[in-house]
């Protein structure tokens, strides 16, 4: 003879009618699409639960750049770049494809934005257009970096934009001119302002992957060090201040 299993050791089971059947369907669905979407679009993350891994990417270039040719230095003392406040921090933050941004735990500069926009741009001047620190040496050149744009847009472009200054330092022998109209004589060093004041907008491709938005934020970090080294050198040589225009 069977015996009965008191009904607080039996499962119950309940039949769902069709309106909650579907309901219970479409929030099962809405959670998969949730997780799916945030793995495509971000690109980045291998699993909703998967434990993450921080990763750390640098702006300095992952290769010594070709030197300079044979010139005389640039005395150059660049002040601290300036960044937005919203990627003025170690996470990054990323665009997605609907506008909306996503901020990426896993994924960190090496040192905080600011310092590493500094670091690469004084390292790519050095290499590739003989500047060299002003300390402990007269300055030539003050170089200020205001960063007003910096996004990463998952898949498709790192993007910069940067409004950046250079003033002469008055008796460091450099040459810069403010327009002949409003100089005093011909090699006069600006002191009143500054000989250089220039806007980049800078776009680099990139493809899915948090190495290739590095690669992409490098390179354009890259292109903008190379317009003020370019710019100062051609200015110092006794060129009339001009700022390059966007896409060189």
């Amino acid at each position: 003879m069977r015996r009965r299993l008191p009904a607080l050791f039996t499962t119950p089971v309940v039949v769902l009618a069709g309106p909650a059947r579907a309901a219970l369907a479409a929030r099962a669905a809405s959670r998969v699409a949730t997780c799916a979407t945030g793995l495509a679009a971000a690109v980045l993350l291998a699993g909703c639960a998967t434990p993450t891994v921080t990763r750390l990417h640098s702006l300095l270039p992952p290769q010594a750049v070709p030197a300079a040719a044979a010139t005389p230095p640039l005395a150059i003392h660049l002040a601290q770049v300036v960044v937005p406040v919203a990627v003025d921090q170690a996470p990054w933050l990323v665009r997605l494809p609907d506008g909306s941004l996503l901020q990426l735990e896993q994924d960190r500069w090496a040192s905080p934005l600011r310092d590493e926009l500094r670091a690469a741009l004084r390292e790519i001047l050095a290499q590739r257009w003989g500047a060299v620190d002003a300390r402990g040496v007269p300055a030539a050149w003050r170089v200020a970096v205001e960063v007003t744009r910096f996004e990463s847009i998952a898949g498709q472009e790192a993007r910069l934009e940067a409004h950046w200054t250079a003033a002469a330092v008055v008796g460091s022998g450099a040459r810069p001119t403010l327009p002949a109209a409003s100089a005093s004589a011909p090699g006069t060093a600006v002191a009143r302002a500054p000989a250089l004041s220039c806007r980049a907008v800078l776009r680099e491709p990139v493809e899915a992957g948090s190495t290739a938005m590095a690669a992409g934020h490098q390179r354009a970090v890259g292109r903008l060090a190379d317009r003020i080294g370019r710019q100062l050198r051609a200015t110092a040589a006794g060129d009339a201040p001009a700022c390059e225009a966007d896409g060189t």
